[in-house]
Formats: C-alpha cells, structure tokens, sequence
C-alpha cells in the first residue's frame, strides 16, 4: 500500500476493519457498496473516499456528529466529503450509505483516527440546560414498522491448524517412549502406524487405537515371480593330442571340480567331458545401514497446482502420499517431479513380481582325457533351478466416498463417510461395518479428515424497526356520588356532632397516555472557549493488528502479522516468508517510533514482538529490527519507544515469536506507529 503524504493520521482499520453489509432485496440490480481507501487532508478538511457502488446521491454520516457534504465524482468511483470545523482529537466513525430513490440499501463503515496535533484547542464547557418544555397534546399512533432485513452471513472461520508432524521412529519397541507424532513400523503386521498421544510407552500398536492409527498398511500376497533363466552350458572339454585311429574309446568320465587357477595353455583336443553340476545360489547379503533422519511432515491434504508448498509439507496424490522436498514448490505434479517431491506412502497395490533367480554357475572344465580319436560333443548342461519368490507387496485400500453416515447402510473397508455430528469424515476399518457410531467406534472407524475450527461470527444484522406502543387501557369508572339530602330550616345551632367517617375512597380510574414531548428549550449561552491546546508530536501512521480465537502456539512458533490486512502466517523456514504479500509495502519509508503489544491474559510464556523488514517488494527473506518489546507474566502489555528506519521501496510487518508455547484463545492486539 502506497502511504500518501497528505493523510495525516487515519487508521488501517479503514481498510483491514471496514465492514461492508450489504441490505440486497431479491431484486436487487446493483453490488454491496464497498470501500476500497480513504485519505484525510492535512488540514483535517476534506475526506476523499475510494470504492465502488456508491450510487447517485451516497450520504456519509459521522456517526457521533451528523452527516456530513458530500460529492460523487462522475464515474461513481470517489466522494469528497467537507469534515466539520473544530474536529477533536480522537477516533471516529464514518458510514457511507446509498441514499437515492429506488437504490438497493448498501453501507460500509470505517474509524478514523485525528491527532492532537495543536490546530485546534479543547471543547469548551457546556451551557447550561434551557428549560424543560411544556408537554404537547399526545400524537396519534403510527403504523407498526416493517421488520428490519436479515443480517448478511458472517466471514468463513480461518482454516484449522495443521496437525502434527511426523517423525518416523524405525521398527515399534515396547520400552520406547513415543510422543505425538512418531511413527514407527510394526513387523508382526508388516503396517506403519503413528502415535496419537505423548508418553506412549509399551502399547501395541494393532491392539491400542487409543494411542496408535494406522498410517499404511501391509499388501497382500504378490504374483508368482517367473521362471528363472536356464543354465548356461558346461565348457567343452580340452582337446587330446592326435593317435593312431583305432576303435572309438569309451566316453571319460567326469573328474572332480577342483580350485580354479591360473589359466593354463591350451591342451590338445580330447573326448567332452561331462556337463558340471549347477552351482548353488548365493547368500543374500547384509541389509544396509539405517538412512538419515528426514525432515519433519505437516500433511497438507490432497494436492493441489495453485497451492505453494514448503519442505516437509505432505500431500495426497493419485491414491499415494508424497513429500515437499524444497521451499516454494508450486505447480510441480508429484509423481512426474522427483527433485520437487519424495513419496512417503505407496498406494497399496499387488506386489511386484519377484526376481528372476539367478543363473545356474557354469560347470567346471574336466580333465583331459587320454589321447584318442575326437570324441562326441558333450550333452547340455541341466537347467538352473527356479529363483525364490519375491515378498509381497503392501496393497492399501482404497476409499470410496458414500456421503453421511448412516446407521442403517452396511459399510466395507475403505468406504469413507461424512459424520454431521463432529463435523468430520472417517473411513471404514471393516467389511460387514453397521450402526457402528464413526466417533465412538475406534476398531470399525478412523479419523479421515478433522473438522476445523469455527470461523469468526459474522456481522451482526442491522436492527428491525420498533413496533408500534400498545394502547392505553380504558378508564376506569367513578363511584356514584350518594345523593344529597334535603335542606331543613334552621334550628338553634346544636352542639357540634362528632365528625363522621370518610367515605371510601373511590377507584382510580386508568392513566391516561402519556403526552408527546415538549418542544426543546432554548439552548443555553455558550460558554468561553477554552484555551489552546499544546502543540502534539507530529502524526504519522497508526498501523495495528489483532486476533480473534488464537490457536495454541507449539514450542518455537513465529507468526508473522500483516499491518494492513490483519493476515497471520505462521512462518516455518526461519527468516523466509511464505508470501511477498506477508508484509506491507511502502514507496516513501518511514520512521517507526512506538509499538504497543496487548495479550488478553498474562501470558505462561515470554511473548516476544519485534518489527521486520525486507527489501524491495518480492523478496522472501527478511530479517529483524531493533524495534522490539516482550510481555513476561504478570504483564499483559509492553512498549517500545525509539526510532527505527524503514527504507523507501521495502516493505515491513511484526513477529510474535513464543520460545516455550502458549495455550490457546490469549489472543492478542495492538498497533505501532511509523512517521
């Protein structure tokens, strides 16, 4: 975001916190109005509002101050509304309404923040109250109000936290203390499996859902391996020296195989000797030395070409899972990309074939037979015996999606299920699985996909109009007057009677409704202006941020906060960002010259806030700036005060960086400033 040097001071919160609802009727033609910026005059006269749908005749309205003049540019596209003379410092907020006949109702508020910058002195005291008015003559009633339109649906929650990494610990060993996470492989069941809890020691793993899951499964039974390759044939036996020809001698016999030597001179051709027997197979060799411990896994879900992953990410691809062998690994297809992606766990198939066994050794060359004629060829040798079969390979199953769970439908392995009740999805263990509850049933069902976390409540609606007063009860009626007696001449004045009893007191009849309001009296003197106001520090831009249901921090987190967007990324290569988005840009630079940080309660570990920058306005790497405070139990804020530059064409943010963890929900806020 490009700072303009005539807005004095006016808070990010118009554009990171600015709330547009739109009040759209089902005909409506036109979008929610929105804003996009705003800027304040330097000399706090003029607001000049950017965005859109604005409609003919938009009205704004300081909400504490009344409506303010206001014009639409011709595209529809800016207002320029005049601010009141003799504004206070302090923060305030601003709607923006389509007003004009026949217009869909649409607004969008914003809070903007005016210095103490010495233009304008303090509020004077207030006169005094006029007197109060005499009561009017009680109005008719009005008409009910018609009820207030439905408030528009909240933001979608942020995405849930990634589970935990993967650290694969080699073959499964009772007195091995497991942690969360660890994944080891079990030989009895020839299946990979990863602890559920910490300190889980001595638990079997195919017997204790409670501490292992099932991370890969042994195959079934590979094809037979083919037949192993035919022998090759005895070496022809050495020529004799050339006799007398005689009768055709007797075939010599085999002679033993004795060592090999040095190869001797080439004796005279003899009769063939016998074809050797088949050497036999070879011992298998050592098994190799244990591989290097990889990277730590956080699984990522099904893959995908527009996501940018990180080394160690996992993800699911074509019924296998692979692993991100570099940082920003985006677009590259995981089973064509090897120098971007490793597979972690093969899709369970039939095992390959077994290999070729190996071919029979070549017989040993007889001795020479004595000098004769030429004897016949010799037979050829037997046939190598069949190679061993080959080990089967692990076959996983595969998952077939049948919607919500039901407890009427028979489900089989490998059957997948959407269980409304936790809001997650499972997958089947067994065949023959009925009425078995997915959340409750560890040997029928397995955790495929947790629910997330529930978004941020939305907006709250605007209220419905106020319904109409109720009548007044009717009047009661008065008691009868008793009647009066007749007048008799005057007598001689007697002596005074003793007074009579009152009589009862008759019944109150029904208050009348109550009058309307007297007209307002006269407004009091005004009364004198106060004196000026000291001359405050220069401005400069209030940039804040803020979190909403804060996930637990694992030991050694950095999250990264945007100061315009209030985006959080949690940064897993030190110094790297995941996005050149993480920061906020600047054309001019600035000076930061204060940061405030809040935590909602006194952290259990030291919580340390510190302000980064990064050149230019792509690179990924950044690094860190004096511009720093930590907040350490019992304290639940701290402050830096200071001077640090942040260069023209750069962009900056903050890190919140918890060495030891912090439990969930202490959410924090807070602002820096940057003249």
């Amino acid at each position: 975001m490009v700072f303009p040097s005539r807005l004095r001071v006016i808070s990010l919160l118009a554009v990171g916190l600015a709330v547009a609802a739109a009040l759209a009727s089902p005909h409506a033609q036109s979008g929610p109005l929105f804003i996009d910026r705003v800027s304040l005059s330097s000399d706090l006269s003029t607001l000049d509002i950017w965005g859109d749908h604005f409609g003919a005749a938009p009205v704004v309205t300081i909400l504490s101050q009344g409506s303010l003049s206001a014009t639409v540019s011709p595209g529809g596209q800016m207002i320029t509304a005049l601010m009141p003379l003799g504004l206070g410092a302090g923060a305030y907020r601003i709607r923006v309404e389509r007003g004009a006949p026949g217009e869909t109702p649409s607004f969008a508020e914003f809070v903007v923040l005016v210095p103490s910058d010495g233009q304008s002195g303090p509020e004077g005291p207030r006169g005094a109250d006029g007197p109060q008015g005499s009561p009017g003559p009680p109005g008719p009633f009005g008409p009910p109000g018609n009820a207030g339109p439905p408030g528009e649906t909240g933001p979608t929650g942020t995405t849930g936290p990634s589970g935990p990494p993967i650290a694969f610990r080699g073959d499964w060993g009772a007195a091995t203390t497991y942690a969360l996470g660890d994944g080891v492989f079990y030989a009895p069941t020839g299946s990979s499996f990863i602890s559920l809890q910490n300190a889980n020691v001595n638990h079997t793993p195919n017997t204790s859902p409670a501490f292992w899951a099932l991370l890969a499964v042994q195959g079934s039974t590979g094809a037979t391996g083919s037949t192993g390759a035919t022998g090759a044939t005895g070496a022809v036996g050495a020529s004799g020296a050339t006799g007398a020809i005689g009768a055709t001698g007797a075939t010599g016999a085999t002679g033993s195989t004795g060592a090999a030597g040095s190869t001797g001179a080439t004796g005279a051709t003899g009769a063939a000797g016998a074809t050797g027997s088949t050497g036999a197979t070879g011992s298998i060799g050592p098994i190799g030395p244990t591989g290097a411990t990889g990277p730590p896994v956080t699984f990522q879900g099904s893959w995908t070409s527009i996501v940018t992953y990180a080394v160690g990410d996992t993800v699911f691809f074509g019924g296998s899972s692979y692993i991100s062998l570099q940082n920003a690994n985006t677009s590259h297809q995981p089973d064509l990309s090897p120098t971007f992606w490793a597979l972690l766990a093969q899709q369970g198939a039939t095992g390959a074939t077994g290999s070729t066994g190996a071919t029979g050794a070549t017989g040993a060359t007889g001795n020479t037979g004595a000098t004769g004629t030429i004897g016949p060829i010799g037979p050829t040798g037997a046939t190598g015996t069949t190679g061993a079969t080959g080990p089967t390979g692990a076959t996983g199953p595969s998952v077939t999606f049948l919607g919500t769970w039901s407890a009427v439908t028979t489900y089989n392995t490998g059957d997948a299920v959407f269980f409304a009740a936790t809001g997650s999805s499972y997958i089947s263990l067994q065949d023959g699985n009925t009425n078995n509850q997915p959340n409750l049933s560890p040997t029928f069902w397995s955790l495929l996909a947790q629910q997330g976390a529930t978004g941020a409540t939305g907006a709250t609606g605007s209220i419905g109009a106020t319904g109409a007063t109720g009548s007044n009860g009717a009047t009661g009626a008065t008691g009868a007057t008793g009647a009066t007696g007749a007048t008799g001449t005057t007598g001689p004045t007697g002596v005074t009677g003793t007074t009579g009893a009152t009589g009862a007191t008759g019944v109150t009849g029904a208050t009348g409704p109550t009058g309307s309001t007297g007209a307002t009296g006269a407004t009091g003197v005004q009364g004198p202006v106060g004196p000026t106001g000291s001359t405050g520090a220069n401005g400069g831009y209030v940039l804040a941020w803020s979190t909403n249901a804060l996930p637990a921090l694992p030991a050694n987190t950095t999250l990264l906060y945007n100061l315009q967007t209030n985006a959080r990324t949690q940064i897993t290569t030190p110094n790297t960002l995941v996005a050149a988005t993480n920061l906020v840009y600047t054309t001019a630079g600035c000076t930061i010259t204060s940061i405030t940080a809040n935590q909602e309660n006194a952290p259990s570990n030291t919580q340390v806030y510190t302000v980064v920058t990064a050149v230019g306005a792509f690179g990924l790497t950044f690094s860190s700036t004096a511009g720093t405070c930590t907040i350490t139990s019992p304290a639940t804020s701290c402050t830096f005060n200071g001077s640090v530059a942040i260069p023209a064409n750069s962009r900056f943010g903050i890190t919140q960086f918890s060495s030891a963890g912090e439990p969930a929900s202490n959410d924090t806020m807070g602002g820096v400033v940057c003249r």
